[in-house]
């Protein structure tokens, strides 16, 4: 966790990235928020401990007028009051997507201290990307030039494609890790 930010669980973590650039980045990124007037985010999350955690982290770094924080889940039939008339410009998630079979043979520290809500996607691990899509397609909050980015495990890629395109979704492109795998899906709509 970059220095002075608190994290709900101990197994969160940057470790893509090697600390320095995170912390090179991190400073850019939050300069550029900073000087950018236009610029206003949610963030969301099914756990208010979660919700005011981040609250207090963007407080921490002089963002808290950039943004807001809402306790939200996908699977409700409408959004929350504060966002059902929006249209938002980038969607960015990172919903559960460990299989039944991961679950199994996950290292201790994330079983530990991670909820399993947070890492569960159902016995295909792909539970969470049928109802976001589903959402975001009933919701209606996506501008019409918007983009949607999800993480993704490990070889879910082609399956994610197929579910968000049977809602109309466009399939933009696939970014890489470090490691080479495929971690994040784009579509517009």
């Amino acid at each position: 966790v970059p220095p002075g930010l608190k994290r709900k669980f101990a197994a969160q973590n940057f470790g893509m990235f090697d600390e320095s650039v995170w912390r090179q980045e991190r400073q850019r990124g939050i300069d550029q928020v900073r000087r950018d007037i236009t610029f206003f985010a949610y963030g969301s999350d099914i756990d208010p401990e979660s919700v005011a955690l981040a609250k207090e982290n963007a407080k921490k770094l002089s963002l808290e007028n950039r943004g807001n924080f809402i306790k939200q889940d996908w699977k409700e039939t409408k959004p929350n009051t504060e966002i059902q008339t929006k249209k938002f410009d980038i969607i960015i998630s990172n919903p559960p997507y460990i299989t039944k079979n991961e679950m199994k043979t996950l290292e201790k520290d994330v079983k530990k201290y991670e909820p399993k809500r947070a890492l569960y996607g159902g016995n295909d691990g792909l539970n969470e990307y049928r109802n976001l899509s589903k959402t975001l397609y009933y919701w209606n909050i996506l501008s019409p030039n918007g983009k949607i980015f999800l993480e993704m495990g490990k070889g879910q890629e082609n399956d994610i494609k197929k579910i968000f395109e049977a809602f109309g979704f466009k399939f933009q492109k696939y970014f890489k890790d470090l490691n080479g795998i495929i971690r994040v899906i784009e579509f517009t709509k």
